[in-house]
């Protein structure tokens, strides 16, 4: 009897597994070890495609309603940052940078390098 390539077993560790299982646990082991490099400072991701990231996962969680537990934990772990307010205000009510810097009676540089500080603070905690 043929089998199908996808119904092909292979024993691994006492386990039969297809291919689809092998290839989701390699994929699950890939992202833990980058993650484990990023964390550890051995794999350093470029700031501008993690800020993106970020910035995008902030959108999401303010806006879309998408409270996803590890945005908030970080959230709360930047909370008493003197720029924090940059963040909600920006994100949640959408005010724009100048306006922001008026009330923090700061320069639009200073907001827009502690605002993406912040967002990268959150981003490396929730990767």
């Amino acid at each position: 009897m043929v089998r199908d390539r996808k119904d092909r077993r292979v024993r691994i560790g006492g386990r039969d597994m297809t291919d689809d299982e092998i290839k989701k646990y390699i994929d699950i082991a890939i992202k833990r070890t980058i993650s484990e490099y990023k964390k550890s400072g051995i794999l350093k991701e470029s700031d501008g495609a993690a800020y993106s990231d970020a910035s995008q996962l902030l959108h999401n969680y303010f806006d879309n309603g998408e409270k996803d537990t590890a945005i908030t934990y970080a959230l709360q772990g930047i909370r008493f940052d003197p720029y924090f307010r940059i963040i909600p205000e920006y994100y949640k009510e959408h005010k724009k940078l100048e306006k922001i810097a008026d009330e923090l009676r700061a320069d639009v540089s200073t907001v827009v390098r502690n605002k993406k500080r912040l967002c990268l603070e959150v981003y490396n905690e929730i990767i």
